[in-house]
């Protein structure tokens, strides 16, 4: 019961900030477009506004899959 507790706790929480990860990609998205599009691109650049620099959280083993397409190391148990 605990076990199943502390498991569901562990889960809300990853989808939790995988949620949040996801807002802060869409915001970066939003904002560039902002930036980019004219007429709001003279005027923010004239106000100078830059892009805005997000860092996503990941470990380096993602980061290895994602630039060699592969990740041979899975464990499903």
């Amino acid at each position: 019961s605990v076990y199943k507790n502390l498991q569901n706790i562990i889960v809300s929480a990853r989808e939790s900030f995988k949620t949040r990860q996801s807002e802060l990609i869409d915001l970066k998205r939003e904002h560039d477009t902002l930036l980019e599009t004219f007429p709001n691109s003279i005027i923010f650049q004239f106000l100078g506004r830059q892009h805005i620099n997000i860092q996503v959280v990941t470990s380096t083993r993602t980061d290895a899959a994602f630039t060699t397409g592969k990740d041979d190391n899975t464990s499903v148990f």
